[in-house]
Formats: structure tokens, C-alpha cells, sequence
């Protein structure tokens, strides 16, 4: 995102049923306890994760189709347009909701490319309602970053103003990046070309913002919500796979 001391339209750069085997689920359940077993510094919602990102995809929705904008909503400035297979922003800054339905507990998948001068996008997660205007979503949602500008809170894998990534993993200009976006009850956490960059939960201290700051209200994020991309001013993101696919809910510690 832009520095948010430029000028207002320009600072923001912006269930399916369970297909899985009940043997799959098992697996990643029980490899999860024994890697926290082995105290190996690695949680049971961090293997989770791991067995989820590696385990066959056989359950995944395409929410985009390749063709249309079926299922999807604009709001504000610019657009999105599809263009030989593709997503393509266009100006802004605006955002392209699934109004279908909202997503809890879900691994939802982005692969994505930079282009052109300071392009900028987002993915949106956790809006409660569908948005009438992009800034319900900023307000009421995150937004996972796609675009690198200096600051580490608007990096590739950000969650923009709220928690910074944690490595730099996003490709060239024009490499295509594949971004998973971890949804498990309060807990965000974000993948980058296979590298976790982002890994936040609902209630951890956040950067202090005041009221007419320009950035996203602070306050409680749902667990369950709508997502949306951002389009925005600058060179265009592309956009080949928006998919969703169920996330097994974390396994919690044994009581002893």
C-alpha cells in the first residue's frame, strides 16, 4: 500500500462439503499430535497447515472460472476484467467481492502476478457483510497485501496495518507467486511461494492507529466472512486462480 500520507485515493494499495477421506483427515490429525509431541517447536496448528499445503487437492472450488465474473461483485472505483483466462485490475481504488457465500476453517489459494509501474492488490478475508463500498471492507475485514512497498506492513503476505510479514518471499515482477491464505477460527496464516510469511491471531497487539488515520478501524474480526480483491491505481496484478479448499480445524494440546 501507499504511504498513507498521500493523497486519499491513492494511500490504499491495496463450503463446500468436506471431499476429503476420513483416512486423510486422520493422517493430518495424527501427524500434527506427534509433531507436537516430539516438542520440535512446531504447534499442532502449524503442522496442520503444513500436511494441509501438501496433502492432493481433491476438494478444491474455483471461485473464479476463468470465463466471467459469475459469483463476484464490484464496488467502488475501477474494475476487474477478464482478459485471455485472466483476472486484470484496472484503476481504483475499488474491490471485486464472492458474494456466493462466507468462508470459515477454508485454505483459500491466489496465484498472482505483479506488473507495470507500483502495482497494487489485496486479498480480502473475514468481511461480515457483503460490501456496499470498499471501505466497509478495509473496516471490518483484513487485507492479506499484494504488493512490495517499504514498509513491512505492506509487503507481499502483510496483513496490511495489523501484523507485518515475517520474510520476503514474493518473485520478480511478472514471475507468477502463489499465494495460501490459512483461515483456522481466529488465526490467520499466510504462505508465499511455500514460505510462511504471515502468522497473526485475532487479538495480538496491533500498531496503534488513531481514528482519522487513514488506516483500517482496529476492533474484533469475525472467524467466518466474505473475501474480496482490491484493484487500485498503478500497474496491473493479474490473476490465474482464485480457489478455496477445507482447512482442518487445529488440533488443541492434550490435557495432562
Amino acid at each position: 500500500m501507499r504511504s498513507l500520507s498521500s493523497n486519499f485515493a491513492l494511500h490504499w494499495r491495496w463450503r463446500a462439503p468436506l471431499a476429503a477421506s476420513a483416512a486423510l483427515i486422520a493422517t493430518i490429525i495424527g501427524n500434527a499430535e506427534s509433531l507436537h509431541a516430539a516438542s520440535s517447536g512446531t504447534t499442532p496448528a502449524d503442522a496442520i497447515v503444513s500436511a494441509s499445503a501438501s496433502a492432493p487437492r481433491t476438494d478444491v472450488r474455483y471461485l473464479f472460472n476463468g470465463k466471467d465474473l459469475q459469483g463476484w461483485q464490484q464496488v467502488g472505483p475501477g474494475s476487474f476484467v477478464v482478459e485471455h483466462g485472466l483476472l486484470k485490475t484496472i484503476g481504483g481504488m475499488g474491490m471485486l467481492s464472492y458474494i456466493g457465500e462466507k468462508f470459515s476453517n477454508v485454505t483459500l489459494r491466489v496465484v498472482f502476478k505483479l506488473t507495470g509501474h507500483e502495482p497494487d492488490s489485496g486479498v480480502f478475508i473475514r468481511i461480515p457483510e457483503i460490501p456496499t463500498d470498499p471501505w466497509q471492507a478495509i473496516n471490518t475485514g483484513y487485507e492479506v497485501e499484494i504488493g512490495e512497498w517499504p514498509d513491512e506492513y505492506g509487503r507481499t503476505g502483510a496483513i496490511y496495518s495489523f501484523s507485518p510479514v515475517l520474510v520476503h518471499a514474493a518473485k520478480p515482477q511478472g514471475q507468477w507467486n502463489t499465494m495460501e491464505i490459512f483461515i483456522q477460527g481466529p488465526r490467520t496464516v499466510v504462505r508465499l511461494n511455500g514460505v510462511k510469511v504471515n502468522d497473526y491471531r485475532e487479538g495480538q497487539n496491533v500498531p496503534f492507529r488513531a481514528l482519522d488515520s487513514g488506516k483500517p478501524a482496529a476492533g474484533h474480526r469475525q472467524d467466518s466472512g466474505y473475501i474480496g480483491l482490491q484493484n487500485h491505481t498503478g500497474g496491473a496484478v493479474y490473476f490465474k486462480e482464485v480457489s478455496v479448499r477445507p482447512t482442518q480445524v487445529a488440533v488443541q494440546p492434550r490435557v495432562r
